[in-house]
């Protein structure tokens, strides 16, 4: 313990096992459970205390760097990720790629991934070729209201509005698509209607509409650009 092994601080110890078994980022403790495989190794709860105290006694076990598997000295809280945006290039993705190649999951956790894919006997993940079993059902208000709350005041990055409009280019909505819009909306009030806004027309197409409308669809997006 004082020399060997490795020393850590957590509010959820099986949490913090499992993320050391499943995607360790400590070399030294990684290497060390490819070499004696993670159900030879003994972990143990050394202390259970407030925060103060049980860094204390971290600091003390771990008083420098490299002391057995742990990298750092202890008596600091681990770094937290919250809030923070990791740009991964795309050799780290290759790499990363390559390290779950040939991985598979235990029986157990296989139906406990199973489980957190059904809800009420109902898949909530969506298959293609599959009916969602919510379709059809209205969304909550207070749901609503959350998602309409968190996208106040939210600028859509170009790159969002390009990379929409261009898997729109060249899409044709049927005319039963069309049918069930139009009843959709029977009885619906838009909440822009009455109020003025200026009118424009495509070159390409001679279309007329307003001028929100006609940049998603036409201008450089029309279908009849370059005919």
């Amino acid at each position: 313990m004082f020399s060997q092994g490795y020393i850590g601080v957590s509010n959820n110890t099986k949490l913090r096992w499992r993320d050391h078994h499943v995607r360790t980022g400590n070399a030294h403790l990684k290497r060390a459970i490819a070499k004696y495989s993670w159900d030879n190794l003994v972990k143990e709860v050394i202390v259970i205390a407030d925060e103060l105290y049980y860094l204390a006694v971290e600091f003390k076990l771990r008083s420098t760097d490299k002391i057995g598997w742990n990298i750092v000295a202890g008596g600091g809280m681990p770094p937290s990720t919250l809030g923070k945006k990791f740009i991964r290039t795309e050799a780290h993705r290759a790499q990363m790629s390559i390290s779950k190649m040939g991985f598979k999951h235990t029986p157990e956790m296989q139906v406990r991934l199973n489980l957190n894919l059904t809800e009420g006997g109902k898949a909530t993940r969506f298959v293609k070729g599959q009916v969602a079993h919510n379709k059809g059902v209205p969304i909550l208000p207070h749901v609503m209201a959350a998602v309409m709350k968190a996208n106040v005041g939210r600028i859509q990055p170009q790159e969002e509005i390009d990379k929409r409009a261009k898997s729109l280019l060249g899409h044709i909505v049927t005319q039963e698509t069309r049918d069930k819009i139009s009843i959709g909306n029977i009885g619906h009030k838009a909440p822009m209607a009455g109020k003025h806004f200026p009118k424009v027309i495509c070159p390409h197409c001679n279309t007329e509409g307003g001028l929100t409308g006609m940049k998603s669809w036409h201008f450089d997006n029309c279908r009849n650009k370059g005919e």
